[in-house]
């Protein structure tokens, strides 16, 4: 989309009947723990529509679309999409010499007319390696972009801290909670199962303070592929954070 340069203006009909209100930064939870058998289904259910939700607005204002959620008219979004995209200003910009770092590189459009609004693309992204990206490239991209990646949910709880390794350091314990065949697992070849991890925090100005990345390259037995199945799997670990 950053290349073909799209607007995207997604429809979602379900919430019509839903009851569910829109995500917005005040109603939007994440679950425990949803690999719990104990977990709430209709709060799970409420937490992915709220996260669909969430995300589907997300690529309208990152396109410079927009949103049409919570209608039962078809027809009227796509004529409001149509009739919106129907004029539009196109605008560019030549890349300075000291902003050619690979990766997200935000933009901002005003109008000079008071109360008028502007939607537009919000950023693009930037790379000089035309190659296929690698499995450590696509983390890398995940990691930076602002849209969720929401393909697996998984869900992240702390549990516990202790003294860190350094001196005024705390060790922030960590459980990454994977729901039930949240990976594909190749059993021609004795199970085998490729998960790559990367973790990262970040202070309040968005500087990343502490991470870590971890390959868990494995030939499962049986009763662990069944467990993997049936059940998920829960990764633990710790950030080394600074005071």
């Amino acid at each position: 989309m950053n290349d073909a340069q799209i607007a995207v203006y997604p429809v979602d009909l379900r919430s019509a009947d839903s009851g569910i209100p829109v995500a917005s930064e005040s109603t939007f939870t994440h679950p425990f723990d949803i690999g719990d058998p104990q977990f709430d289904i209709a709060a799970q259910a409420q937490w992915q529509r709220q996260d669909t939700t969430s995300t589907l607005q997300l690529f309208a204002q990152n396109t410079g679309g927009e949103a049409f959620l919570g209608g039962n008219d078809l027809a009227q979004s796509f004529r409001r999409a149509i009739q919106d995209n129907s004029s539009y200003y196109v605008l560019g910009y030549y890349v300075s010499a000291n902003g050619t770092k690979p990766g997200w590189h935000p933009i901002s459009v005003a109008v000079h007319e008071k109360g008028a609004p502007a939607r537009f693309r919000n950023g693009f992204f930037f790379t000089t390696d035309q190659s296929a990206p690698s499995a450590p490239q696509e983390i890398a991209l995940a990691l930076s972009s602002p849209l969720d990646f929401t393909g697996v949910p998984v869900s992240v709880t702390w549990s516990g801290q202790n003294p860190g390794k350094l001196s005024g350091n705390m060790r922030a314990q960590f459980d990454l909670v994977m729901p039930a065949n949240f990976v594909s697992v190749d059993e021609s070849e004795r199970n085998h199962m490729i998960l790559d991890i990367a973790v990262v925090a970040k202070n309040l100005n968005g500087k990343i303070v502490a991470d870590l990345s971890q390959r868990i390259d494995d030939h499962l037995q049986p009763q662990e592929l069944e467990q993997i199945r049936n059940h998920g799997m829960t990764y633990r670990n710790g950030l080394q954070l600074p005071p």
